[in-house]
């Protein structure tokens, strides 16, 4: 009796035992999956905010380089318009070798054409900048990342050749002030000029048998040439491409979301 009775209590112990891991390891499962419950809502809220971050950037980058866009194509027009007011100036020397008689009007306003305007592309970069600057560039796709840090490089690139162009402009305005009439070019130009009359006659015109001016004048097309075929219409198509993967990049968050 005694036997059966410790056998009883040994197995009634083990029962017991048993039945006490059970709710242990089952406490222990349940804690787990609280935690892994837990992590995955936190990565989901932390995914979900870093989306949201993202289509807000992307909407401001679109509009950014929108307007960057529509700043290079009036540059783009404006060397186009300087190229062809600096062929007009080039096919005057055969006049001036047939004996043609030459209008300094009409050759003051191409003059003008050329030279008034600086070509500089200084687009908005707020948003790039404040992107790179908080370190945000990693919650965009890889390709978008990409198209946003090689910004500067890009610009760089054009500040350079932009510098080559400037530097045959600012000679040829000096070679205009020691050589030819200021006045004579500003008053073709300009309407309502508050200054007497010049009372000197030198013809701008004269710079046509100036070897150093057509010399300048042909560095100023063919640099003003370069930048635009290289420089400024390749970066059209960039920031276009740019702004086509920003689109369905947009586009792919908003679907994710309705879903």
């Amino acid at each position: 009796m005694l036997g059966i009775a410790k056998k009883t209590s040994l197995t009634s112990s083990g029962n017991s035992l048993g039945v006490f891991s059970m709710y242990v390891l089952a406490e222990f499962i349940l804690v787990v999956v609280g935690i892994l419950v837990a992590v995955s809502i936190n990565n989901w809220n932390e995914s979900r905010k870093d989306e949201l971050q993202e289509q807000d950037y992307l909407t401001d980058l679109f509009a950014e380089y929108g307007s960057n866009l529509e700043r290079l194509n009036s540059l783009v027009e404006l060397t186009e318009n300087q190229q062809s007011n600096a062929l007009q100036i080039a096919n005057l020397y055969a006049e001036v070798h047939q004996q043609e008689e030459l209008i300094e009007d009409d050759f003051n306003l191409s003059l003008a054409r050329v030279l008034f305007q600086e070509v500089q592309y200084r687009p908005q970069t707020g948003v790039i900048a404040d992107i790179i600057n908080s370190g945000k560039l990693e919650i965009f796709t890889t390709e978008i990342r990409s198209k946003i840090a090689s910004w500067d490089g890009e610009l760089t690139r054009i500040r350079f050749q932009e510098q080559e162009h400037a530097r045959y402009r600012i000679r040829l305005l000096e070679l205009l002030e020691d050589n030819g009439n200021i006045f004579s070019f500003v008053s073709s130009t300009v309407s309502n000029l508050d200054i007497n009359n010049s009372q000197f006659q030198t013809s701008n015109t004269d710079l046509l048998n100036n070897e150093q001016f057509e010399n300048l004048l042909v560095g100023f097309y063919l640099t003003s040439q370069l930048m635009t075929a290289s420089y400024l219409r390749p970066l059209i198509d960039e920031i276009e491409n740019t702004m086509e993967l920003i689109d369905a990049r947009i586009e792919a968050l908003a679907n994710a979301q309705a879903n």
